[in-house]
């Protein structure tokens, strides 16, 4: 198992909107044409990534085999593109002739550190309620071959509250039970001052709050993008973080965020 005295780390969360690129949309402050429609390629998105240059990258919104993104592992895919080990963790099937039969789609982990270890904690969902949207979510943890093992948790939680709920109690739980460098990252469909980041902030510590940044993260597309932070990165006491940022890009419909850590 690798280990280094002082290793610096960029890492990397992404929501790369499965792969739907908003590129071809109006600058920021100019007219904003509603016909405009996202396409599906992975090249925005690895050229973006390949401008930051990070060593480990989690991702959202990633499909699996699905017709409408050319019926391709993304994961493996966006790490082949960039350099990387990609690999995918599922949190529901998708279905419909868009999809294909078989289809998933979930998260993922890209890595210039091996894999050792990986699994997939599916997100129980709360009781239905009609007024609310909910989607089946999921947790990926994975074990790299670095520093003397880091385990990264890369996950995507609900827009509605009990979805969110239902998901950071087992991320606590899968928290408390890992020991050593822990990195936790993902869209976690919630602003800053929301109550649900309490548990996790007594585990880990957040990589923008503790700089005093909160840089926006969503929408990339809209005509005074973004304007609300629903990205994180979160790590243990293990890493000492440098920097915090947010990068400017339209490959997706969230910007993808950065921490420069060192461990």
């Amino acid at each position: 198992m690798e280990r280094m005295k002082h290793m610096k780390l960029t890492v990397t969360s992404y929501n790369i909107c499965a792969g739907k690129s908003y590129q071809h949309y109006p600058d920021k402050n100019q007219a904003f044409d509603p016909s405009l429609t996202p396409f599906f390629s992975l090249v925005p998105a690895a050229q973006t990534l390949l401008g930051i240059k990070p060593q480990i990258v989690g991702v959202n919104e990633v499909d699996y085999m699905a017709n409408r993104s050319g019926h391709v592992d993304m994961a493996a895919e966006l790490g082949n593109m960039t350099g990387l080990e990609g690999v995918f963790g599922k949190a529901l099937h998708l279905k419909g002739p868009a999809f294909g039969e078989g289809s998933l789609y979930g998260n993922g982990l890209l890595s210039q550190f091996s894999l050792l270890e990986k699994e997939e904690y599916p997100i129980e969902n709360p009781k239905r309620d009609e007024k609310e949207y909910y989607e089946q979510r999921g947790i990926l943890r994975v074990k790299l071959d670095v520093a003397g093992g880091i385990t990264v948790f890369v996950t995507h939680l609900g827009l509605s509250i009990h979805e969110r709920q239902n998901g950071v109690m087992p991320l606590c739980r899968l928290l408390d039970e890992t020991k050593g460098p822990v990195i936790l990252m993902g869209d976690f469909n919630m602003r800053p001052w929301d109550f649900l980041h309490n548990p996790l902030r007594d585990r880990l510590t957040d990589t923008a709050l503790v700089l005093g940044v909160e840089p926006a993260t969503f929408p990339s597309c809209s005509l005074n993008y973004p304007d609300c932070k629903i990205d994180y990165i979160y790590v243990s006491k293990h890493f000492k973080i440098r920097s915090f940022y947010a990068v400017d890009s339209k490959a997706s419909d969230h910007l993808p965020i950065v921490a420069e850590l060192e461990l």
